[in-house]
This record gives C-alpha cells, structure tokens and sequence, in this order.
C-alpha cells in the first residue's frame, strides 16, 4: 500500500478509529516510520484531538506492516518529505542529520535484506541535495513553481554576471594561479579559503532573505545561485590543490 492521495482517507479512518488522545502521542509513535509520519503530520494539526487512548503497541504493529508492505513509496519522497521538512530554504541540519542516520539505519540493504538498494541511494542523494545550498535552493524553487531542475538551471545559464563580479572571480582565480604555479603555501591557501568562505555565506545569506519574501523573484534567486556555483567551483578548484 502506497501511502497517497488515492488511499488518504483509508489511513485517516484507521488512525480514527484506534489510536492516541492527541497529536503529539501520535506522531511521537510514528516518527521512525516516515510514510505514516509525514502523512499524519499533514492531515492533524497539534491542536486536532482523537478518540480515547487505545493500545499503542498494536498501532505500531498496524503501520510497520504498511510500512513494510510498500518502502518503495518512499523512492516518491523529495527531499524535504524525506527528512520531515517544511518547504523552506533555511533548514535544521542537525535535524536532518538525525533523520538520515534513522532512516539508514533502518533501511540500509545491509541491514535489512527486505530492503531495496534503491531505496538507500535514494535517501543518500537526498540528503546531499537538501545539504548543498544550491541544490536545495533549486529544489524549492522546483517544487514552488513546477519548473524542472532542468529548465531553472538553462536560465541561471542566459543571467549576465556584473563587472564587478567578473572582477572578484578573476582575483581568485589569479591567486589559486599563483599558489598553483609557486608551489603549495598554507597561508595563502587559507586566505583564499576564508574569502570564498565569506562569499558563499553571503550567497546563502541571501538567499534566505530572498525565500523568507511571500511572493520571491525566481530570477532574483537564480542570479544568486549563479553567484554562489561560482564560489563553489573556485573553492573546490583551491582545495584541489592542497590534495594534490
């Protein structure tokens, strides 16, 4: 059983007809199992109350067999759904630190043998995207406006760079040259690190402020975004040389 819109009210009846006195009981009883889980945080509000308290170690055996029965519905899961998360751009990383080592822990192929690999490369590719600030920011602005990753990242492309940014990457990219050419010296290595450090803060900074707006400007985001690839790559382009 797939847990979807088609049988929403199915679960909703069940969870009715037994379950706990409040929201906050029940969602503590389900949040290993992140189908049920984010399905009832979506239908009960913390203040919506049940029927009479009933018995919490049948619910469980109820919603590990509909877990069982279908882990593959949580291939359908972004990353967001996947890690509990509300669709914003500033997130709780040690919440989702929690969340991933749960989720491997219990659905790992070497773990359990029931357990599609899929599914474990799922949940790693997810917690990368929603780890890397330009890949949730990309994901975001998909799911906010139906636009594919595909389509945002073509228009980031057709953005014009400033004068002035143009001039701050060449520096950068001059002094890794440099360091590049001259032999490994930590303390320039460090210098450029610390500025790429502060540019790409400023870029998440931003992009924060952009998201937290009611009605954001894609564009606007994608121009940051655009930004913020750029210090990334020059970041890994510095750190490239002290591995090498």
């Amino acid at each position: 059983m797939i847990f979807n819109i088609g049988n929403e009210k199915l679960l909703v009846s069940r969870l009715i007809s037994k379950l706990a006195p409040n929201y906050k009981i029940l969602v503590s009883c389900f949040k290993q199992f992140p189908s049920s889980y984010l399905l009832i945080n979506s239908n009960f509000k913390a203040n919506q109350y049940l029927r009479d308290k009933s018995n919490y170690s049948d619910m469980r055996k109820t919603f590990k067999l509909l877990n069982e029965e279908n882990l593959s519905g949580i291939l359908n899961m972004n990353a967001f759904q996947l890690f509990g998360l509300e669709n914003k751009f500033s997130i709780n990383k040690k919440s989702v630190d929690l969340s991933y080592k749960e989720l491997m822990r219990k659905l790992h192929p070497d773990v359990s043998n029931n357990v599609n690999e899929n599914i474990s490369i799922h949940i790693i590719k997810q917690y990368n995207t929603v780890n890397d600030p330009f890949e949730r920011a990309l994901l975001l602005i998909s799911l906010k406006s139906s636009m594919t990753r595909d389509n945002l990242i073509n228009i980031m492309d057709t953005i014009p760079v400033s004068s002035s940014l143009l001039e701050q990457i060449f520096e950068i990219d001059d002094k890794i040259m440099e360091i590049s050419n001259a032999g490994f010296n930590i303390t320039d290595f460090d210098e450029i690190s610390q500025k790429n450090k502060f540019k790409i803060n400023h870029c998440i900074k931003s992009l924060e402020n952009e998201f937290e707006k009611d009605n954001f400007s894609i564009t606007k985001i994608l121009s940051i975004l655009k930004e913020l690839r750029i210090y990334q790559k020059l970041s890994d382009r510095a750190s490239s040389i002290l591995d090498n």
